[in-house]
């Protein structure tokens, strides 16, 4: 497994920028290991997001996302290739220093090589709230 991340923080922004890649065989990955599989899977990704107004009342958040599995040789048929691409975009309130709100879109649009491809598209609006009770303890509750 390689792992690349990058995280840039300033007061007023946050930048973080992901990649990932995973070669082995099919039992090692978690969610598999109870099958008899044999074949191998790839997975790779890459992630970015971006938030500003950190230090304003109101502030901006973008998230993009990109994930493949592959599989080869795989002896189960219901293990099959699939890519997903993912949006988010949020505006947050920064109501006090403890309180922030945030009301925002998700997308994510999934593809499943099977016998015929399957596309699956999601589209979810969301609304949030953080609150820091303490420096060791957040609450966060969403809804969306």
């Amino acid at each position: 497994e390689a792992t690349l991340d990058y995280h840039r923080e300033v007061p007023a922004a946050v930048l973080d920028i992901n990649a990932v890649l995973r070669n082995d065989d099919i039992g090692t990955f978690d969610e598999l290991s109870d099958r008899d599989e044999t074949g191998t899977r790839t997975e790779y990704g890459l992630g970015a997001r971006l938030e500003t107004g950190r230090t304003s009342v109101l502030g901006f958040a973008l998230g993009l996302g990109y994930s493949k599995t592959d599989f080869q040789n795989a002896s189960d048929v219901d293990l099959v290739d699939s890519t997903e691409i993912r949006g988010d975009a949020a505006v947050i309130v920064h109501f006090s220093e403890v309180a922030t709100g945030r009301v925002g879109l998700r997308y994510s649009q999934r593809e499943d090589a099977s016998a015929g491809t399957t596309v699956t598209e999601t589209r979810t609006g969301f609304v949030g709230l953080d609150y820091s009770v303490s420096e060791r303890l957040d609450l966060s509750a969403e809804l969306g």
